[in-house]
């Protein structure tokens, strides 16, 4: 059983961590059906991550000592018994999930060295898992090849909306440690529908625009390199890395210097933080636009520039809304209609709110922009004190009406 404790739970979001891995192993029912006391087991580790606010990123397993051809079932199908005894569960914690990692096989589940690590029960494996997970939660598969396997695709998807293709992301936990991260990508030799690196890298680079993709750190190596690390995990669009392993790695980049360019405010600071407050979307406000006149009966709107600069989009819609505070307090809320998904990583986006005219007096406003996850918890952007903790929303600035043709000029928020 895999269960990461409470007091780490909370310690991780103390620190500002959003996900947390929990990975159980089921080999002391390799071969029997999963109890009630395992599924409450299960079901209370992902409360105990919910209640600290913070999503789950969960692996079954049969191992944890490089042993799975010995301690995993038998018998496929006892597999198959144990994804549909967990399928209430996972519609219960379907908001308290991130994603699943692997299909309940390999070496500490990680897809190899099983008796099933083969196209055909893989693909098996992972159709019984796509039936007993809602939707709403992401599954994620050990290699870009096993993704090619189970969706039956050699492209990746052009969209968020292509049914299983765009299910399925990738767990790399040999991330950037050697010529083919430990055996990700094809040396060359030997593999039919394992890719050299380049060509996985570029494959990567599109389909993880849809899906999530992260890992860890294994071994020390040039791979991981504060230089390259820039340079790859934006084309994979990293949005999770492992804060407990490889600790060599990870002091590695802790101890070299970022070099940024043109007033970048990471120049001289540590890689590590550099990676860390960019893995994922990182949302910075470029300019907010209003117009200077406005025009009896007509609607007005309110221009925003957006900036993403972290390794990826957010993969799950948000509810976006724009907040007009009046002096008195009063809220007014918009919708914004705005698909955040687009908001794509290392771009700009600009999208526009329309105002009813007739939905505000004249007088003083306090613009916020409210931008909510799946958990309803608030996303805050990385300008410096825009985030209001007491509305969870972001703070953009203000503007007066001062009569129903003139609108004056919008005041930024610092």
């Amino acid at each position: 059983k895999g269960f990461q404790f409470e007091d780490e739970i909370g310690k991780n979001a103390e620190d500002g961590d959003r996900l947390v891995l929990l990975i159980f192993n089921l080999q002391e029912y390799r071969q029997k059906e999963l109890t009630e006391e395992a599924v409450a087991f299960i079901e209370n580790a992902i409360d105990s991550a919910a209640e600290f606010g913070m999503q789950a990123i969960i692996r079954f397993t049969y191992d944890w000592d490089g042993r799975a051809l010995e301690t995993e079932p038998e018998d496929r199908d006892r597999i198959f018994q144990h994804m549909k005894s967990l399928e209430p569960l996972f519609e219960r914690k379907k908001r308290d999930l991130y994603l699943i990692q692997g299909v309940f096989i390999g070496n500490h589940g990680e897809m190899h060295g099983s008796n099933y690590a083969n196209d055909k029960d893989i693909k098996a494996l992972a159709e019984q898992l796509l039936k007993t997970t809602p939707k709403e939660v992401f599954l994620s598969v050990r290699t870009p090849e096993f993704w090619r396997v189970v969706t039956d695709r050699t492209e990746p998807p052009g969209s968020f909306e292509e049914g299983d293709a765009s299910r399925f992301g990738l767990f790399n936990d040999g991330l950037l440690s050697s010529d083919t991260d430990l055996g990700t990508y094809s040396d060359g030799t030997g593999y039919k529908n394992r890719w050299e690196r380049e060509e996985e890298l570029a494959f990567q680079e599109a389909l993880c625009r849809f899906v999530p993709n992260g890992g860890e750190f294994a071994l020390d190596s040039e791979y991981n390199d504060l230089e390259n690390v820039l340079e790859e995990f934006p084309r994979l669009h990293i949005s999770y890395l492992n804060r407990g392993y490889n600790r060599e790695v990870l002091e590695k980049l802790e101890n070299t210097t970022y070099q940024g360019e043109g007033g970048d405010p990471y120049d001289g600071l540590n890689g590590l933080k550099y990676v860390g407050d960019h893995l994922g979307y990182r949302y910075v406000l470029r300019k907010v636009e209003v117009p200077q006149k406005i025009y009896p009966g007509k609607d007005f709107f309110i221009e925003l520039e957006i900036e993403n600069s972290g390794f990826a989009p957010f993969y799950r819609k948000a509810d976006i809304q724009l907040i007009l505070q009046s002096e008195d307090g009063t809220q007014t809320l918009i919708d914004a209609r705005e698909d955040i998904r687009t908001w794509k990583s290392k771009q700009k986006s600009i999208f526009r709110i329309s105002i009813p005219q007739n939905t505000l007096q004249k007088g003083l406003y306090q613009m916020f922009l409210k931008v909510e996850d799946q958990k309803d918890r608030g996303v805050s952007f990385a300008n410096p004190t825009m985030y209001q903790e007491d509305i969870g929303a972001n703070a953009i600035g203000e503007m007066e009406i001062i009569s129903y043709d003139v609108l004056s000029i919008w005041k930024p928020t610092r």
